[in-house]
């Protein structure tokens, strides 16, 4: 069941969504776009800027996909803390 989408959302008006839907704590999250992935934890991890496909599932972890391949370019198990921050105006 689709409960909301964006289309061409303002960096604070994707903020704002993400941040709201993560808050739920039952939705899957699937964000399009331009990213670059930082990942601190046990092993820390990064995905270079490029066009991505970000899922988030409601037990935290989360999956960045590339535009080929069947496996995930990035991935992380069961997260504790998601943050979506503005950076130099980009969500």
């Amino acid at each position: 069941m689709l409960r909301a989408s964006l289309l061409d959302p303002s960096p604070e008006e994707l903020c704002a969504f993400v941040s709201e839907q993560l808050s739920s704590g039952d939705a899957l999250l699937q964000v399009a776009g331009e990213f670059e992935v930082f990942y601190q934890g046990r092993a820390a991890s990064v995905a270079e800027a490029g066009d991505y496909l970000v899922m988030i599932k409601s037990d935290g972890s989360v999956q960045v996909h590339s535009r080929r391949g069947v496996k995930p370019v990035n991935w992380q198990p069961q997260t504790d803390d998601l943050r979506v921050a503005i950076e130099d105006g980009y969500a």
